[in-house]
């Protein structure tokens, strides 16, 4: 991404003023503004839209606000997050359903002895219908209607002897759709409820029949721009065929120890992010053909996706079973640029956990992060994102220390000279992010006098 001289100039005065010790080798903070800047549309390394300040890959810093169970929620495993439309926030955790103000919780515990208060505890997705309704996933007690005005459920559940019914009571996923209906997925199958009569009807798994469901644990639904269903199961992904009441299959190569697609959301650009266990997934919406993305350097964290989400500005989030959470942007040349952030024990601002269940942005533009076991994570644009450069043992193109004594921009060459202590002279290309080493060399006498660089200017 191209600097301007002024912001250059603007970020080594920032940068000469952090002393942060605990944070290990070269903060390179943006002083982008928040919008996109004209000035990124010239280069290949640059993203094709990003409204978070992200210059390169590599390890991020965003200020995390922490609420768990001191402040008030019921438990600090949160698997699904909602904001309806009068405004409250709603939690889903395995040990009750959260409602917040911006302030204060109310919890809504599962009682047995009623029939019209909530049955089950473990919440696992939760979605406002079009008419304003509440409805919520169980674990173990299948769907609910939540009344705001009398503060009851309404309970739908599977039962052996009505075919009609819910086919497993382990709900994993939901979606309201346009056309006003509801999306159950379960571990018995995919189920259509339509709203007004309460009919239910039931997709599964036909053995035989590859125009049937490939697996009835179904872990994601998602409707497309073009109103297509899609259905993520532990076997792939489906795309419901509506007027032959079918399915396609999408198994993208992966083994069958990676084919579980675990989350889907739109890219923003007429194609699908697909997370798996066996990495990250871009479906073209109009061709079909995919790309997969798989952990390595200056690349996705894990593997293990637990949720894909793309924000309003088109930005994607991915939340990983033990790795924390990926902000990525898709590049012109199909790479990927990915900024890490992760829990760190020394920095109490940091993401509580690293296993992120639910991602979800409301409607003022906060970013929330659902973990497993460290409650839900509040993040405000406003705190902004760092990406920071360090020495990485075996890739060249990393800092060849972290002790970093001098700075330098250089607005010929579009660089930032860096200085170490011990390590030699660095130039960082801010057009391409490649970075190039000066040493030391007793052999050749145009070299570097010594690898202790304390003083750099440009003349």
């Amino acid at each position: 991404m191209f600097w301007d001289s002024k912001e250059i100039v603007g970020f080594i005065h920032i940068l000469k003023r952090v002393t942060w010790a605990l944070l290990i080798g070269l903060l390179i903070i943006t002083v982008l503004p928040w919008h996109t800047t004209v000035m990124a549309q010239r280069s290949s390394h640059t993203a094709i839209r990003t409204q978070w300040p992200v210059i390169d890959s590599g390890l991020g810093y965003m200020r995390f606000e922490h609420l768990g169970v001191r402040e008030g929620l019921s438990e600090n495993t949160v698997l699904a997050i909602l904001q309806d439309s009068q405004g409250f926030l709603w939690f889903g955790t395995r040990e009750g359903l959260n409602k917040f103000d911006g302030h204060d919780f109310t919890v809504f515990k599962a009682d047995p002895t009623s029939p019209n208060m909530l049955m089950d505890d473990y919440i696992t997705s939760l979605i406002e219908t079009a008419d304003g309704d509440l409805w919520l996933g169980t674990y173990f007690s299948g769907i609910a209607r939540f009344d705001r005005r009398k503060n009851t459920f309404e309970h739908f559940k599977p039962d052996p002897y009505d075919p009609s019914s819910l086919p497993d009571e382990r709900v994993q996923a939901m979606l309201a759709d346009s056309q006003g209906n509801l999306w159950i997925g379960t571990r018995g199958g995919l189920s259509l409820m339509v709203l007004e009569s309460r009919e239910i009807q039931n997709f599964r798994t036909i053995p035989g029949d590859p125009t049937s469901l490939s697996s009835d644990f179904v872990q994601a639904i998602f409707e497309d721009g073009h109103g297509r269903l899609w259905v993520g199961t532990d076997n792939g992904l489906n795309l419901l065929n509506p007027d032959q009441g079918n399915f396609s299959r999408f198994s993208f190569k992966l083994s069958s120890d990676q084919a579980s697609v675990t989350s889907i959301s739109s890219d923003g650009n007429d194609g699908l992010w697909v997370g798996t266990y066996g990495g990250l997934v871009r479906l073209d919406l109009q061709t079909f053909r995919h790309r997969v993305y798989r952990h390595e350097p200056d690349s996705i964290r894990s593997n293990q996706i637990s949720v894909v989400y793309q924000d309003r500005s088109e930005n994607l989030w991915i939340g990983f079973e033990d790795m924390g959470v990926n902000l990525v942007t898709l590049n012109e040349n199909g790479r990927l640029t990915v900024v890490d952030f992760a829990h760190q024990e020394y920095d109490p601002n940091s993401l509580s956990h690293n296993r992120v269940q639910t991602i979800y942005q409301d409607q003022g533009g906060i970013m929330w992060f659902g973990t497993h076991g460290g409650g839900v994570n509040k993040a405000n644009p406003a705190t902004r994102a760092f990406g920071y450069k360090r020495h990485v043992p075996g890739e060249p193109n990393t800092l060849a220390g972290d002790n970093v004594t001098a700075l330098a921009f250089d607005s010929a060459r579009h660089s930032l000279w860096i200085g170490t202590d011990g390590a030699g002279l660095d130039r960082l290309d801010l057009a391409t992010g490649e970075i190039t080493h000066y040493r030391y060399d007793p052999q050749k006498p145009d070299s570097l006098p010594g690898d202790r660089v304390n003083l750099l200017h440009i003349g």
